[in-house]
């Protein structure tokens, strides 16, 4: 992928647009794969959640930072180092959840016990791009969120949105938490985990 079509395919996505989240998943799916196989070799927790889970979750994870501004890239490389440490993250929480004492998936019996494993899911693609979901994201968040994204979309960095909303640049880091927090309850409102 050139340089140029990969950041181009970067501001499409922020911008909404489900045709370029579909591409930029068809192109890294493979690398999410290929590292949650590498990451999730506890034949146990496989059993709770296969490959297509949780390359769903981090594929719905980094779509929604990436169209709320949280992530900036310069090269594919920035990206597949990220989504492999999303997808590293993922299953180190995937573990500490499934091991917790009351919940802890080595004290289960053995697989060939007739216990169903877990579900085949639809390719990320199909779960993911549905037409509606960021605009049903976006309209949950509040009128000053949906400004503030608009001016990340728009490529202003923190301190200038600052600068426009406040008139004044020593709140930058304040309205960044803010909308944060705010992206992350959409996200929970969703039951999307960040």
């Amino acid at each position: 992928m050139e340089e140029i079509s990969f950041v181009e395919l970067l501001n499409r996505v922020r911008h909404g647009d489900s045709a370029a989240a579909g591409q930029l998943i068809e192109e890294y799916e493979d690398v999410i794969r290929r590292e949650i196989r590498f990451s999730l070799f506890d034949w146990r927790l496989r059993r709770v959640a296969d490959e297509s889970d949780i390359c769903q979750s981090v594929m719905l994870r980094f779509l929604v930072r990436v169209w709320s501004g949280s992530f900036e890239f310069e090269k594919p490389n920035d990206l597949i180092n990220l989504l492999k440490t999303m997808v590293r993250a993922r299953v180190a929480d995937l573990h500490r959840h499934c091991t917790a004492q009351r919940r802890d998936v080595r004290r289960t019996q053995p697989f060939d016990s007739g216990i169903p494993t877990a579900a085949k899911t639809p390719a990320p693609d199909s779960a993911v791009l549905r037409a509606n979901f960021l605009a049903d994201f976006e309209r949950r968040l509040d009128e000053p969120q949906r400004t503030i994204l608009k001016l990340r979309r728009d490529g202003l960095n923190w301190v200038q949105i600052a600068e426009r909303i406040d008139q004044t640049t020593d709140r930058a880091d304040a309205i960044r938490k803010r909308f944060e927090r705010a992206v992350a309850r959409v996200s929970t409102e969703l039951g999307i985990e960040l």
